[in-house]
């Protein structure tokens, strides 16, 4: 605009005489009245559109910068060697490698059977010996059975845990069925504190939990609480193998062999010789079963004569 002005002085001037024509001259005047308007409004839409342009160049610099920091270039070992901390792309590692610590270990088959009121629980044991320790665990006083995946110590600390709870529930309320929920509920709050950063590490742990009204849980090293709505769920395992194709109205006993037959053939384990099983029978009916080591040598001795 002020450029505009001062080449209407310069042009409008009475010292120019070089104009010599009145309607020139108010033909010229309204020109540059024209202009200068126009210039005016012309200059207010672009300042509009400077400072529009200006906060969305700055928008989108904000947005370069978070996807640069938000990619995984970065060093795993400044995240993963201390207690949980998020990764610049929002990961917490230490609570990953905490929930694959289930895939290194033997799978543990949950089948709940359709229509029959029956959940079978049954998971690989390498020796038949007493001293070996047992991954299925049935709570005492209680419909409540545990499948223990992932570090064993990890496992007993959170079993534990749950015991303690469970006797702490007795106190205060007697003899009252302590049930899933409530179990899960334990070790969840106790996953949390090392999930977020608590000073420890979190606990590499997969736990699946059961009852005989067909209830399965089971816990992540986060905190997280899953329910299981599938009627075959396997936690552990390298899951190569898939669970083959059963009927429904699957007997107890067919169901038995299957289940073993399967483990078997997923156990990573070359020398399959010490191949033992754990297998509980939860039953709306009856209660909660337990298979002797007879009964297990009958059914791994059945398996053996079929598959040769």
């Amino acid at each position: 605009l002020y450029f505009i002005k001062i080449c209407s002085q310069v042009v409008i001037r009475p010292q120019s005489n070089q104009i010599a024509n009145q309607k020139t001259m108010t033909l010229l005047r309204l020109t540059l009245t024209a202009t200068s308007f126009f210039s005016y409004h012309v200059g207010s839409i672009l300042n509009k559109c400077f400072v529009k342009g200006f906060f969305l160049f700055f928008i989108i610099v904000l947005s370069s910068n978070s996807s640069v920091a938000g990619n995984s270039n970065y060093h795993p070992y400044l995240y993963d060697q201390t207690h949980a901390q998020f990764t610049p792309d929002g990961r917490l590692l230490q609570v990953e490698y905490a929930s694959l610590a289930a895939t290194h270990s033997a799978p543990c088959l949950i089948w709940r059977l359709p229509g029959q009121g029956i959940t079978l629980v049954m998971t690989p044991k390498f020796s038949s010996s007493p001293l070996s320790q047992n991954r299925l665990i049935s709570l005492h006083d209680s419909d409540v059975v545990l499948c223990l995946s992932g570090v064993l110590s990890d496992s007993l600390a959170l079993l534990r845990k749950v015991q303690e709870v469970q006797n702490e529930f007795f106190e205060l309320y007697g003899k009252k069925t302590f049930s899933v929920a409530t179990a899960a509920q334990a070790i969840a709050q106790q996953c949390v504190n090392p999930a977020i950063g608590g000073g420890i590490r979190p606990y590499g742990s997969t736990i699946v939990l059961c009852d005989p009204s067909g209830n399965i849980l089971q816990t992540d090293p986060s905190g997280s609480i899953l329910t299981i709505d599938k009627d075959v769920h396997i936690v552990g395992g390298k899951g190569s193998i898939k669970f083959p194709h059963h009927d429904k109205s699957i007997s107890l006993a067919e169901a038995l062999e299957k289940g073993a037959a399967y483990l078997l053939r997923a156990t990573d384990s070359t020398d399959k010789k010490d191949f033992w099983l754990e297998s509980i029978v939860l039953s709306k009916e009856k209660g909660i079963y337990l298979l002797s080591d007879s009964q297990i040598g009958t059914l791994l001795k059945r398996i053996q004569t079929k598959t040769k």
